[in-house]
């Protein structure tokens, strides 16, 4: 790996936007310390813990579109993807989770929930957008999740934790498992006063 790539790297862990699409990076939730805002507002997470929402959102066949259109014209696509998903969550923090999906995560500070009918607004909005920036329709899944963390012993255990369990939540939406289509409820007791 060369100089710049490590630079690079080490932008998208503190914080910088990816360049394709505008929202922030893996990096940036796995390494990054873009949930220590959210384990400070739990204030050492209370007795019940607290709730970090995230709905996860995955183009479908993003690849046969990059092929029809181009990478530059989908690369623009994306881009309104992340413009429409602020729209819906506009104190979110958007990260791009993998080549083609993003997650909104809905901590505290979000000051927004997970709830049912956020899939439909989501999926509306990324359908207009996708429709505006490549003049076809294109279909998506969307996965809700609501996952109670208790008693964490510090804030870098939150962004591994967060996206597992977006790239899960995804999986059973993409799959059609038990839970596909609702909200997935997870929990996770950390137990760290013992």
């Amino acid at each position: 790996m060369d100089v710049e790539a490590v630079i690079e790297a080490e932008k998208r862990r503190q914080g910088d936007p990816d360049p394709v699409s505008g929202a922030l990076s893996r990096l940036a939730l796995t390494q990054g310390a873009l949930l220590k805002e959210e384990y400070d507002h739990g204030t050492h997470f209370f007795a019940g813990g607290t709730v970090i929402g995230a709905a996860v959102v995955d183009t479908v066949h993003l690849t046969h579109l990059n092929m029809e259109h181009g990478f530059k014209k989908v690369d623009e696509a994306l881009r309104a993807q992340v413009r429409a998903l602020r729209e819906v969550c506009p104190r979110g923090k958007i990260v791009r989770v993998h080549g083609d999906a993003f997650a909104v995560i809905l901590g505290p500070t979000a000051e927004q929930e997970v709830e049912p009918s956020l899939r439909g607004r989501l999926v509306s909005a990324l359908e207009s957008s996708m429709q505006a920036a490549l003049g076809v329709g294109v279909k998506f899944w969307c996965a809700l999740l609501k996952l109670r963390v208790k008693e964490p012993p510090n804030w870098e255990v939150l962004g591994p934790l967060v996206w597992g369990e977006c790239e899960r939540a995804l999986a059973i939406e993409q799959r059609g498992l038990d839970g596909a289509g609702t909200v997935l409820e997870r929990a996770v007791d950390f137990n760290a006063t013992i």
